[in-house]
């Protein structure tokens, strides 16, 4: 899903094993997500993956306290060339 919105509708179109969420997607974000669509009863579970620092504890924590299981740091774009060692 491009969104959560998107992801909201194919959450109701059929069964998953697992939801990955950014915290920087169009439309609604995935704390956004997490706070309207959400169900942790209902619905797979949720892995946060950002390029947000994971020293920003405060977006982790709200994640976590919303319903994520984890929380995963990707590299930034301006970052990837550094990371990959090219």
């Amino acid at each position: 899903a491009a969104d959560g919105i998107e992801a909201s509708q194919k959450l109701a179109k059929g069964s998953h094993d697992l939801i990955t969420l950014d915290i920087h997607m169009p439309r609604m974000n995935g704390i956004e997500f997490l706070e309207k669509c959400y169900q942790k009863r209902k619905h797979p579970p949720v892995i946060m993956i950002s390029s947000v620092n994971r020293t920003d504890v405060d977006l982790a924590t709200k994640a976590i306290s919303l319903g994520a299981f984890d929380y995963l740091e990707k590299p930034a774009m301006n970052n990837l060339q550094k990371s990959t060692g090219e």
